[in-house]
């Protein structure tokens, strides 16, 4: 699970499982085994999703922003508002971010 989410996984509490985790069925384990059976559809794209050697999931975003020019780059920047319209949001810091696409 630490590849999944780069967290130690004694550091996660006990009530986050139940929804990232599909339940254990022992009976359908066991055919899926003797059945030589690898996918298990109730993981849905985890299960067959290669997660990153190092990094969790956050591995991939930090990949992808290795390849954007360095002024599209603003870390650990808390965005207090957006103007879905101006295409624009504002940083804790009160610095604005100009953006041309929007996904909404």
């Amino acid at each position: 699970m630490f590849k999944t989410w780069a967290h130690p996984t004694t550091k996660l509490s006990a009530d986050w499982v139940g929804f990232k985790i599909p339940p254990t069925d022992l009976k359908r384990d066991l055919i899926r085994t003797l059945d030589n059976e690898e996918a298990d559809d109730l993981w849905g794209h985890s299960g067959r999703f290669s997660y990153p050697k190092k990094g969790g999931l956050g591995g991939i975003w930090k990949a992808i922003a290795k390849k954007l020019p360095r002024n599209n780059e603003k870390f650990r920047a808390e965005v207090v508002q957006i103007d879905l319209e101006e295409k624009t949001a504002r940083t804790r810091d009160d610095v604005e971010i100009k953006y041309k696409v929007s996904l909404v």
